[in-house]
């Protein structure tokens, strides 16, 4: 049964593994992302589901802007919201983007991109079908290498407000844009949507300490050459 325009059943977020490259953190928390793209505020949401072309605009509640679309198609994505037109686990009331595999679309990945470097991104996400799936987050920099991915599993039933969240961040702002892909058990996979983009805008408080510790030994070293 899909969850797109129909009634499904619930359950909750299951096991999380990290993929990690080179400083990449993967998270399930999304509490820690300091800023958020609000579909409803962006698109509207009360006559969804609608598609809008690939890529459309946005704007985050900071001012950050930014572009969302389906990756690598010219495919137009699908504008819904939770609880009206979307019936998944997503928080209520949600809006939500979805790849609009059962709509004709190629399946595809939704891809994000920021005009600005941020530390990190993230979003609900769950799949088109019941049942566990597998969801995926890439991190690119400003030239489209891949900083990192990170993965996790999840149950995509009814049950608003228990959607598997997935998020990765680096310790620089350098990251410019995220690949969401999340494989079910339909027949056409990835079928699949996100809530709200979360943005991280600050870095990993352990990085500060971090930053800390190397500034204390620099100035340690320039005192001792000023003795001599």
């Amino acid at each position: 049964m899909t969850r797109f325009l129909k009634v499904v059943l619930v359950a909750g977020v299951l096991a999380i593994a990290l993929a990690a490259q080179a400083s990449i953190i993967g998270t399930s928390d999304a509490s820690t992302f300091t800023d958020t793209v609000d579909w409803c505020a962006n698109f509207g949401c009360a006559n969804t589901p609608y598609s809008l072309p690939s890529p459309t605009a946005w704007t985050s509640a900071a001012g950050n802007t930014g572009e969302i679309g389906m990756n690598g198609t010219g495919d137009p994505f699908y504008v819904a919201q939770q609880g009206s037109t979307w019936f998944g686990n997503m928080p209520d009331g949600m809006g939500v983007i979805y790849n609009g595999n059962v709509l004709g679309n190629t399946p595809a990945s939704i891809a994000a991109t920021s005009d600005n470097g941020v530390y990190g991104m993230g979003a609900f996400i769950e799949s088109n079908f019941d049942g566990p799936f597998t969801a995926e987050i890439d991190l690119y920099d400003g030239s489209f290498n891949l900083l990192g991915s990170y993965t996790a599993t999840g149950d995509s039933e009814f049950a608003p407000g228990t959607a598997l969240f997935i998020g990765a961040y680096d310790d620089n702002p350098d990251v410019y844009a995220a690949v969401f892909t999340a494989w079910g058990s339909g027949p056409n996979e990835p079928d699949f949507a996100i809530g709200n983009l979360d943005l991280r805008l600050v870095p990993e408080p352990g990085s500060f300490v971090l930053m800390g510790s190397a500034l204390a030994g620099l100035a340690g070293v320039i005192r001792r050459k000023a003795q001599k």
